[in-house]
């Protein structure tokens, strides 16, 4: 056939001469040829190109350097990536972007290793809060302070805080300092005051299993699951309404996109955001904007089309529905099948944890979500869980006989079983682990929470993707741990845990298949792969320039590539320089 000129459909207009093809660009306003680097596509059609031709935030194709140049017009922006890396933007499958940068930080980075240095840095915290409030006028009585991040597994002995220790940060205003599991809490007695935790109340005596004690019976300020979650539904509490030491909410949204733009992320997610569309609201009428596309995900009561028909508007996308089984492994709330290899202080020998819902409840809420559209993520870290969750949507499937839906996901998957990710594959379930689990805890699953045996198959990324069905994504669940892509391949890849013990290798996977996890696959769980996820003619371009290729280096340095620039439907949203320089 050569010789021969053909008329292609696509979204730009080419023509097709033997081997030679030329884009018309005339209708586009701005136009980008990237060129002089590694640009992984992570498309099968085509994983790697030499050059990417876009088109006002549209990728028109992929292909050769010299071919695409023929395209280019006088003032084509010309990107030569000097060698760097090109991937597509990568895509969030789980976290809680409205929370990012909310609280103060009382993580390891932060020098939080033990109870008394998490005491001197939230003093230090709370003076500087509570000194700036006075001076701003901005301070009332009933004001609470609030941190987030504290980790006990990384303390001596796996000892936490207890109210006692809080009231040295401040005895007269309510401390409240957030588990990294964001499962947990510790309060100070001030708060336990107001939440009416004291002997012998009511209060005391309805979530008396969810409540740290004293040897003499006092609640000693730790707040399991509900008994924490009073703070946001509560209304003699109800912290959202509240005024506290977090800045208002549009300020944290605009914080928290930065943050994750700088990690190269282009789509995110608010899993169970309560506020956010008011927040990106409040960004909208002051002249602002999102910077990356988010997804929202809440209750059944806060969607209004199907999941498949939910588009964005002005960057937010209300997504589906977020349904809690239980709670967090190393918060040891998660419900297992079997008892946690080292039981809680004051738990009976067979302590399994305990679940959010019933069956009943879980598969009603299934069925409805099933009728009416709607794409659900289901929280679910322990094996018992699991099977609830698997259980009750079989249940639900045969019922409404509905086989069309989209795939909900079992987020975090910690302890998932082999039986179960057959049952996964067959009912058309998809997975999303949060496999930064091995690094941060993995060292704690070993000696507390699973065991050496059992603790070496968390986050089995090998074994989901060996069912050859069960499309794989793996998170941060921010702001339990950063939102750092990278690093969350380097653990998918490495398996090593914070004390550098290997765990589990041979569930590990190899880099390109990490890096899908994080962009094609995270599109297809959003039901958003046609537009999204690889560098494809006709998808938005959405990308990330890395100084190194994730494939190409060893596997140990994956965690030290950095992002030198993150790019939103053709526009640079981060810049490394620019970071560097203060702008």
């Amino acid at each position: 056939m050569k010789g021969y000129c053909f008329l292609i459909p696509l979204s730009a207009m080419l023509v097709a001469c033997g081997q030679r093809t030329k884009y018309d660009l005339s209708g586009y306003a701005e136009t980008t040829l990237y060129y002089g680097g590694d640009i992984v596509t992570v498309d099968d059609a085509r994983p790697e190109v030499e050059a990417v031709l876009v088109g006002d935030g549209t990728i028109v194709a992929v292909g050769d350097k010299r071919e695409l140049m023929r395209s280019r017009r006088a003032d084509t922006e010309m990107v030569d990536l000097k060698g760097k890396t090109m991937l597509p933007g990568f895509i969030d499958s789980h976290s809680h972007i409205s929370s990012v940068t909310k609280f103060p930080d009382f993580s390891p980075a932060q020098g939080v290793t033990s109870v008394e240095t998490l005491v001197e840095y939230g003093k230090k915290e709370f003076d500087a809060w509570y000194e700036r409030s006075v001076r701003e006028g901005t301070y009332q009585p009933g004001d609470w302070f609030i941190g987030s991040g504290y980790d006990n597994t990384a303390f001596p002995g796996a000892v936490g805080p207890t109210a006692a220790d809080l009231d040295r940060i401040s005895a007269e205003v309510p401390v409240c300092i957030i588990h990294t599991s964001n499962h947990v809490a510790t309060v100070n007695s001030k708060a336990l005051e107001l939440m009416g935790y004291y002997p012998g109340s009511p209060q005391e005596k309805k979530y008396a299993g969810l409540l740290g004690h004293y040897p003499d019976g006092r609640p000693n300020g730790l707040l399991e699951e509900e008994a924490f979650f009073r703070l946001y539904y509560d209304p003699n509490v109800l912290l959202d309404n509240a005024v506290t030491n977090a800045p208002n909410e549009e300020d944290v949204l605009r914080r928290a996109m930065r943050v994750y733009a700088a990690n190269g992320i282009t789509t995110a997610q608010d899993g169970a955001g309560s506020n956010i569309v008011g927040s990106v609201e409040k960004l909208l009428e002051e002249g602002d904007s999102l910077i990356i596309d988010i997804n929202c995900y809440g209750d059944a009561a806060g969607m209004t089309v199907p999941s498949r028909e939910a588009v964005y508007r002005y960057g937010l996308r209300q997504a589906g529905v977020k349904l809690f089984l239980d709670g967090s492994p190393q918060a040891k709330t998660a419900w297992l099948l079997q008892p946690y290899y080292v039981v809680p202080e004051g738990k009976s020998s067979d302590y399994n944890g305990f679940p959010q819902m019933t069956d009943d409840a879980l598969y009603e809420q299934l069925v409805e979500c099933l009728r009416k559209g709607y794409h659900v993520l289901a929280h679910t870290n322990g094996s018992a869980a699991i099977q609830q969750f698997l259980d009750q949507y079989a249940r639900a499937k045969t019922v409404t006989g509905i086989e069309d839906a989209m795939r909900p996901v079992l987020i975090h998957a910690q302890t998932i079983t082999e039986e179960q990710l057959d049952k996964a594959a067959e009912y058309g379930v998809d997975v999303s682990f949060f496999n930064d689990h091995t690094y941060y805890w993995g060292d704690y699953y070993l000696t507390s929470i699973l065991g050496p045996e059992l603790g070496q198959r968390i986050s089995p990324l090998r074994s989901a993707l060996d069912r050859g069905t069960i499309n794989v994504t793996i998170h941060q669940d921010s702001p339990v741990v950063p939102p750092d892509m990278l690093f969350s391949v380097y653990n998918a890849v490495n398996r090593v845990t914070r004390s550098g013990r290997k765990i589990g290798p041979e569930y590990a996977v190899e880099p390109m298949q990490a890096l899908r996890m994080v962009t094609i696959n995270g599109a297809r769980q959003y039901g958003q792969e046609h537009d999204r996820g690889s560098i494809t003619p006709g998808k938005i371009a959405d990308f990330v320039i890395l100084d190194r290729n994730p494939v190409k280096v060893r596997k140990e340095e994956i965690k030290d590539i950095d992002v030198i620039q993150t790019i939103k439907r053709g526009r640079v949203i981060y810049s490394a320089d620019e970071a560097q320089a203060g702008r």
